[in-house]
């Protein structure tokens, strides 16, 4: 798969829905695909300065990472980076762009 300023290296992000859920106590995400797969799981991880959300893939291998601007970051500055490549693929919040890694619009997943 060739890589582009959206797509992630090390997963391919072309179906056409995702569902993602939150767990209720710990910011703890799953993302599962529209057959009902695990694709991403993530934890944040606890006392870092700023926001730290690693991702995983369902074999537990690092696929990116999103990371907070700033130690409060009211604006939603969040780079995402390629854990393959240490690529920022995308920065910035929803000013900048409502894109998710693999091009598609948010507004459609």
């Amino acid at each position: 798969m060739s890589t582009t300023d959206t797509q992630i290296s090390a997963i391919d992000l072309s179906a056409n829905q995702y569902t993602v859920e939150q767990a209720l106590i710990r910011n703890k995400y799953e993302a599962f695909d529209e057959n009902g797969e695990l694709i991403l799981r993530a934890k944040q991880k606890l006392f870092k300065m700023k926001e730290e959300f690693p991702f995983v893939d369902a074999e537990g291998n690092e696929v990116f990472t999103v990371k907070a601007g700033g130690i409060i970051d009211v604006a939603g500055n969040y780079a995402i980076i390629d854990a393959q490549t240490n690529a920022r693929r995308r920065h910035g919040g929803k000013n900048r762009g409502d894109q998710l890694p693999g091009g598609r619009d948010n507004a459609r997943t």
